[in-house]
């Protein structure tokens, strides 16, 4: 267009280094950050599997599908944001979400953090990837063990307050769990006691996996542990 390509003079170079540059903090449209990093590092594997690496990732001209559903992913986006008040208020200060299709475990919508930019959760990382407390996902895991030990979803459990020794040497090592609701509904079936996920029956459960009449804490953990995996 006519303009020289270079500056000419002392003055016209000074000018320009004069001009204060001033950088604007921008959101990129990403609507899908957990998702998109977890999917690239799954390409990675596989890629270096087959004696690839990352940087095949921008020259091989790859074509990736993945499964996740726009619309599940809005909607679990909108239900995570509607219930932060409500998970700090519980004394959290993240959360994460999770939806697979079930026949196939394909994952449809992936929330790993409560806000992707925010530092002061840790927003980038996810926490549907790191280790967690299972929570009561793993009761039906304890019941399950139960029954192939001989007992079944008609079994009475004591839903009391009770205590547990976690070690015979040690008289101190008392664990006393609580239901979520901080009540008790006496005797329970194991039907019951799973359908309300109540916490006491399943801890019962739990020091008796080593099988019907049997009451060694050892022997139960590693009956629970052997079956778990």
């Amino acid at each position: 267009d006519g303009k020289p390509l270079f500056i000419p003079t002392l003055e016209e170079y000074k000018k320009w280094v004069d001009v204060e540059v001033k950088f604007v903090d921008f959101k990129t449209d990403d609507p899908y950050p957990h998702f998109r990093e977890y999917v690239k590092d799954e390409v990675v594997k596989f890629l270096q599997s087959i004696g690839g690496s990352e940087k095949d990732l921008n020259r091989r001209g790859l074509k990736i599908i993945t499964t996740l559903d726009p619309d599940i992913q809005k909607k679990n986006m909108e239900v995570m944001t509607a219930n932060k008040a409500q998970i700090v208020r519980n004394g959290g200060n993240n959360a994460a979400s999770i939806v697979l299709d079930g026949p196939t475990g394909e994952i449809v919508s992936m929330v790993g953090s409560l806000d992707y930019y925010d530092d002061s959760i840790q927003g980038k990382n996810n926490v549907l990837l790191t280790p967690q407390q299972p929570g009561s996902s793993i009761k039906p895991y304890v019941y399950t063990n139960l029954f192939e030990q001989g007992f079944n979803p008609g079994t009475v459990l004591g839903d009391v307050a009770t205590k547990f020794l976690t070690d015979p040497k040690d008289p101190k090592s008392i664990y006393e769990p609580n239901n979520y609701g901080k009540n008790y509904n006496g005797p329970v079936t194991i039907h019951s006691a799973l359908s309300n996920s109540l916490n006491i029956p399943a801890v019962k459960a739990g020091f008796m996996s080593a099988g019907i009449n049997k009451y060694n804490l050892r022997e139960a953990l590693d009956s629970f542990f052997d079956f778990t995996e």
